[in-house]
């Protein structure tokens, strides 16, 4: 008898714990106006050990005493793994907005010892670009203007690494009004070239291409001015040179966009040349090219997304080799975010992550295990008396806790579990009355 409840119990609790209701870990810093968590990378100890992750967006300080009552600012924060807030960077001496970038320093040995945001300040001087570094405890190490022209953005810098795997510098993009430029910084960041494309347009993209393990190339994504705004994918070598256009169809509403890969890179983006669900036509593609720039496999989604939402690609990298994709995008069908896994070849193998949940704005996300961190905006929902009107949001979720908790959810966890219960307590007294039975027949 009693294995026959241990065996119960003990089934009972799996369900409990692994039931596909189970709620993710929801935190907001609520602590400024409009908080917007944009960018988000791994954060490291002074051991160069992963700790958690580094998180960068934006907020806006109310001023009174100013005409202009609303200033937007930088906004860093680091966390620890299970969400508790290690140290928060701000600047409150200028107006900013952080660019697309977010990254990591370097020292001689190649070691990470800090990280980076680029930005545009706003003082009553002037207007700069500047590239701002940070130690690993969030204390200010630098700030450097860009060196660029005033109204030229840095839109995304990355490390460059030689043959030992140390970084000897980073490459980048910049745009301006008529202006795009490929940009070369050394590992302090001192400007060491800029090019600027021959054409009215701006560059959108940019990843390094490797060829068995060793960089080979640049490959670029830049939109022309144009009517259609068609979008070239050009191949360019180290020094930023361009050496051929691997494609040039591309249109404005495809949003193409790069993510590296073992040997080549991936250009992945929305589609709508598709007949899906319930009249719908959009979804994701991803394209795998190879170090010369030749398509090697193409994958195209099968669930409709909303493109209006965030599209995201994150590779998945164990013991430096890329071992998969996720990639995150919005169901268009019921409005849930998706976050499904793509082997390296590129094919989409399962889904593994479901949220449904109208007030969250997702910008971006990361992994680490088996565990997701997905950041962005919180709105607060009509009926509940919040002090905020948007805030930011990191939710921390494994991944076969897959759904949202709702209201009717939790009902069916509560009959659930009573029903369970009430077999438990079922079988354990007809066990008895079993017995009884058994008892009285003995005695007869």
């Amino acid at each position: 008898m009693k294995r026959i409840v241990v065996l119960i119990l003990s089934i009972f609790t799996l369900f409990t714990f692994t039931n596909v209701y189970a709620k993710d870990t929801v935190y907001s810093l609520n602590k400024y106006n409009k908080e917007t968590f944009k960018n988000i990378e791994k954060s490291y100890n002074s051991k160069n050990e992963t700790d958690g992750y580094i998180i960068a967006g934006s907020y806006e300080l109310n001023e009174e005493s100013k005409e202009e009552t609303i200033n937007e600012k930088v906004i860093i924060v680091k966390y620890n793994k299970t969400g508790n807030v290690l140290w928060t960077y701000t600047d409150d001496k200028a107006t900013e907005e952080i660019s697309n970038t977010l990254g990591y320093t370097y020292d001689e040995n190649g070691k990470i010892n800090g990280y980076f945001y680029t930005s545009t300040k706003t003082t009553e001087e002037n207007k700069r670009n500047v590239i701002v570094k940070l130690n690993l405890k969030g204390k200010l190490v630098e700030e450097k203007t860009s060196s660029l022209e005033e109204d030229k953005e840095i839109i995304k810098l990355i490390p460059t690494f030689n043959n030992e795997a140390k970084c000897d510098g980073y490459i980048g993009i910049a745009n301006s009004a008529d202006k795009a430029s490929l940009i070369k910084y050394d590992r302090d960041f001192n400007l060491v070239w800029t090019k600027d494309y021959e054409e009215d347009a701006n560059y959108k993209d940019i990843e390094i291409i490797n060829t068995n393990g060793e960089e080979s190339g640049i490959v670029t994504l830049i939109e022309l001015k144009t009517e259609n705004k068609q979008v070239k994918l050009i191949k360019n070598d180290l020094e930023g040179n361009p050496e051929k256009i691997i494609k040039e169809d591309f249109e404005q509403t495809d949003n193409p966009k790069l993510e590296k890969s073992d040997n080549g890179f991936i250009v992945y983006g929305y589609t709508s040349q598709l007949k899906l669900s319930n009249n719908k036509t959009t979804s994701y593609y991803l394209v795998n090219f190879n170090q010369e720039g030749e398509e090697t496999n193409e994958t195209v989604g099968n669930t409709p997304i909303n493109i209006e939402k965030a599209l995201k690609l994150v590779p998945v990298v164990k013991e430096n080799k890329l071992e998969k994709y996720l990639l995150l995008y919005t169901n268009d069908l019921d409005s849930s975010i998706e976050v499904i896994e793509i082997n390296n070849q590129g094919i989409e193998t399962k889904k593994i992550k479901k949220i449904n949940n109208e007030y969250y704005n997702i910008l971006n996300f990361a992994s680490e295990g088996e565990t997701l961190y997905i950041i962005g905006q919180i709105k607060c929902p009509e009926e509940d008396n919040c002090d905020y009107n948007d805030n930011s949001l990191l939710i921390i979720s494994d991944e076969d806790k897959v759904i949202e908790v709702k209201e009717s959810d939790n009902t069916n966890i509560i009959i659930i579990s009573s029903i369970f219960i009430g077999l438990i307590v079922l079988l354990i007294i007809l066990k008895k009355s079993k017995k009884r039975t058994n008892k009285k027949r003995s005695k007869n």
